[in-house]
């Protein structure tokens, strides 16, 4: 069947034809049963076995306006058109608007389509059948993947298919988020060329169809390059499964059956997923137990877009096993994941487990999720699901405590025993509209609010209580305070002083003393609201409405940029992380393509860029004043930047500077450099950034300084680096690092996810942190040096190593420490480790274990699923296996 497009098409052509013939007196026909063989197709030679009639005055293609026509949808144009060979060549890529004057021409007028057909990108005719390559899809569902060229100009490519077996099949795109570009299907018959539709990105294919994939890119962003990957959907039954991700394929997706009409778990630790119900259409959640219905077939995706540091393409989903319970009985939890209690209630009340546990109804629903105890108000007959994490627990009938409800007045300092219960019922009724402080003179503490998000609030509600609520006159509110359970904690509420600052003037807020301020700018304009000693800064209108703008909270240090209008009131807020915090709020000043502020000291910070140069040389001075530091978010997320150069007197790169610059390749710092620190995503998701040299001044990367910057190959750290914080290089293109000796501490997940195959640590570190090298599956080796005394949980899960060498020197392995290394064939394990930890060698490929002379425990699964472990001689020390 034609397309309506293709109508266009011919419609465009037959008029521009005709006017022509009547213009220069050519003969015009049209042959309506001209066709292209699939061969022809194929090697893209145009053969016109029935042109006849059609003459096409030299020259005179190459004027063709490049639009669509409407097409007589009637029927009334014919479906094909043939041109002249000497024509052919000259006819352009799109196609041919006629317009007003084609239709005074024709007898009848035609009539627009109703609707509109997306449009794509049509070759010449002599190179319309041009494929990029042939992609084979194989029947056993192993995805394919490639990488897709565009020219400077181009901005579709086309692949023809070849389908193994019948099916269903799946196609998706690696792309930044800046990119836009789409795939689409289409099958050439001898009518046409008709697009398919899919469901969920995922089409019905046959083996015998002629079919065609494009991949077009529709952002004006310069693109040269793109990768795909497409694969069979693969039928399952219930069971465990590995998927075959990378760093090349994103996503798979299976058709899920089950035999039994029952609940179901999902378990996938280090993946995302999606499922649905094809006959429904409807999405389940995944994350607990779900129905699934004999009979049903669901769609599921798995994907590797996580954020953990532990990366496992291994899923499972199984049947659950119901347990019934009765109230009062303790019992034994084998943490298993397909596991679920079954409760029925004889009658109504409140009920408690008082273990960690989640609470559902009869259908799924959540209903209480808690670490602590908290009691559930449940029907009689009722069925009610629960899961347990905690070895031993019960569900016990709730027993109102003395302390429950208990009516507070502000002004005054409380005492709740947690000793028995983990939480206190409060409630408070203001005797006016005000903001309000919870304070607690111990850590550890927990204040919950009933309808918490309907009150306006800021400051920490955990830990060491410090939370400002404004609340109403008249109105009762319901908390409680909680904690570990274990001693007497006090608290107290007060109405909060309120307290009038100035514009530039530095303001001391103390633990014992947090005001809230209230500030009338002078001038109508943006102020920066900031603080270099940490917490949190809010700025609120006079009737308590937050006010947007850009704002940070750094490792220690936070900062709020808003538009405020001159003579209003603002109140603001802040909420301390220490015992004292400095601040000030100060209106932005502007030079140039910067904008800035002067900081104490007479030095300036840059606040923010706003040139358009693609070079950026960050400036020495600004009005005179040296610039010390490059401000939060200065250059986040310009697009034309391509390279920067740093000053040598800055100081400190602030948080996000850099961040999700999606062009930046190349970062310079001048010589005789004094940045001190690299601040929390200073680099983040700069994508095309390939290397960086930091210079020996270097002291802190802070948390994700560079992550998610997949092309950075090459990383020199320099030889004064101190700390390298969690997350700096997660999922980061690093090929090889060597970390400096004067680095004393590597913080958890720092490499996790990275391209590492080359790492040398240094003399000043003490220990391996958690899930340092988890997911580097390129690392196949690694020296671990005497100094190391340690190695966390995790810290090597799913690495691609073979063999590894644990030196004398370390008395600790932490859980899981080596999960997943599914080509670790070979252990050595040092004279001076005892205990071998939980599932510390789970699911590798040891073949031999060399153990060490002081090992006198081995943890729960420590070496389980080592199925090419065939013997193993356990040393004459060993005293316990758990």
């Amino acid at each position: 069947m034609i397309t309506k497009f293709e109508r266009k098409v011919i419609a465009g052509l037959t008029a521009f034809l005709m006017c022509l013939s009547m213009i220069f007196a050519v003969p015009v026909s049209v042959n309506a049963e001209a066709e292209r063989t699939q061969d022809e197709a194929v090697s893209g030679v145009q053969q016109n076995e029935t042109v006849k009639d059609v003459q096409i005055p030299d020259g005179m293609s190459e004027n063709v306006p490049h639009d669509i026509i409407a097409g007589d949808e009637a029927g009334d144009v014919p479906h094909d058109i043939t041109v002249g060979d000497e024509a052919s060549e000259k006819v352009q890529q799109d196609t041919v608007e006629a317009g007003g004057a084609a239709k005074e021409k024709e007898d009848q007028p035609t009539a627009p389509y109703e609707e509109e057909t997306r449009t794509p990108q049509m070759l010449n005719v002599d190179q319309q059948e041009e494929v990029a390559g042939t992609i084979t899809l194989k029947k056993d569902g192993t995805p394919e993947y490639g990488e897709v060229a565009f020219s400077t100009e181009q901005t579709m490519v086309r692949y023809r298919l070849n389908i193994e077996e019948d099916g269903q099949y799946y196609f998706g795109l690696i792309k930044d988020w800046n990119v836009s570009a789409y795939v689409s299907l289409f099958e050439r018959t001898d009518e046409g060329d008709n697009y398919l539709s899919n469901e969920s990105y995922s089409y019905e294919l046959r083996k015998d169809g002629n079919y065609y994939l494009e991949i077009e890119k529709s952002s004006e962003e310069a693109l040269e390059t793109l990768k795909w990957y497409a694969g069979k959907v693969r039928d399952i039954k219930p069971g465990e499964f590995e998927a075959e991700l990378s760093e090349n394929v994103e996503e798979i997706f299976y058709n899920l059956t089950v035999d039994e009409t029952g609940w179901y778990r999902f378990s996938y630790d280090a993946l995302s997923m999606s499922v649905r119900d094809k006959e429904t259409g409807e999405y389940i959640s995944s994350w607990s137990f779900c129905k699934l219905e004999q009979g049903h077939t669901y769609y599921v995706g798995v994907n590797n877009r996580n954020t953990t540091g532990v990366l496992s393409n291994k899923w499972s989903v199984k049947k659950g096993k119901a347990i019934p319970v009765e109230l009062g009985q303790v019992y034994r939890n084998e943490n298993l994941k397909e596991i679920y209690y079954v409760f029925v209630p004889e009658t109504t009340g409140k009920y408690v487990v008082k273990e960690r546990s989640t609470i559902y109804d009869e259908n799924w629903k959540e209903i209480e999720r808690k670490s602590d105890v908290a009691a559930v108000q449940m029907e009689a007959g009722k069925t009610y699901y629960i899961t347990v994490e905690a070895r031993y627990w019960s569900i016990q009938k709730y027993v109102a405590s003395e302390q429950e409800a208990i009516a507070v007045q502000a002004g005054k300092t409380y005492t709740a025993s947690l000793e028995e219960e983990r939480y206190v019922n409060y409630t408070f009724t203001p005797d006016g509209t005000a903001v309000y402080r919870f304070k607690s003179q111990q850590d550890k503490m927990n204040l919950s609010m009933k309808e918490s998000d309907k009150i306006i609030g800021f400051g920490n509600s955990s830990g060491k209580i410090n939370f400002f609520a404004l609340l109403e006159k008249g109105k009762t509110y319901e908390f409680s305070i909680g904690g570990d359970g274990s001693r007497e904690v006090q608290w107290s509420i007060t109405k909060a002083s309120v307290k009038a600052v100035e514009e530039g003037t530095e303001y001391t807020t103390t633990e014992e003393e947090t005001p809230v301020y209230d500030f009338v700018p002078s001038k109508s304009g943006e102020y920066m609201f900031s603080s270099k000693d940490g917490g949190t800064g809010k700025v609120y209108s006079s009737d308590w409405k937050e006010i947007d703008g850009y704002w940070y909270n750094g490792a220690v240090e936070f900062g709020v940029k808003v538009s405020l209008e001159q003579g209003k009131t603002y109140h603001l807020g802040i909420a301390l992380s220490d015992k004292e915090a400095k601040w000030k709020i100060e209106q932005v000043k502007e030079s140039s393509d910067y904008t800035y502020r002067v900081l104490s000291d007479n030095t300036v910070e840059i606040l923010k860029y706003s040139g358009a140069e693609s070079n950026v040389t960050v400036p020495d001075k600004i009005d005179n004043k040296v610039v010390k530091c490059v401000g939060y978010g200065a250059f986040a997320e310009n697009e034309n930047i391509v390279g920067v150069t740093i000053p040598a007197q800055v100081t400190d790169l602030q948080y996000g500077v850099f961040a999700s610059c999606a062009n930046l390749e190349t970062v310079t710092f001048k010589a005789g450099s004094k940045l001190q620190k690299i601040a929390a995503r200073a680099f983040e998701n700069c994508s095309k950034l390939q290397s960086i040299s930091l210079p020996d001044s270097v002291q802190t990367i802070e948390e994700k300084g560079f992550a998610y910057c997949k092309n950075l190959g090459t990383v020199d750290l320099g030889n004064g680096l101190k700390e390298i914080d969690n997350y700096t290089f997660y999922h980061s293109g690093v090929t090889r690092i060597r970390i400096p000796d004067s680095t004393t501490e590597v913080g958890k997940c720092a490499f996790a996810g990275c391209s590492l195959d080359n790492v040398i640590l240094g003399s000043g570190l003490k220990g391996i942190e958690e899930s340092v090298f988890s997911g580097c599956g390129n690392l196949k080796q690694i020296e671990i040096p005497d100094n190391i005394t340690y190695i966390s949980d995790r810290a090597f899960s799913y690495a691609g190593l073979t063999s590894v060498e644990i030196p004398d020197s370390v008395t600790s392995i932490g859980e899981e420490a080596f999960y997943g290394c599914g080509s670790l064939k070979k252990a050595v394990i040092g004279n001076n480790l005892a205990y071998v930890a939980y599932s510390a060698f789970y699911s590798c490929a040891l073949t031999e274990i060399m153990w060490g002379g002081k090992i006198e425990k081995i943890g729960k699964s420590a070496f389980a699923q080592n199925k090419n472990l065939t013997t193993v001689s356990i040393p004459n020390s060993v005293t316990e296996i758990e």
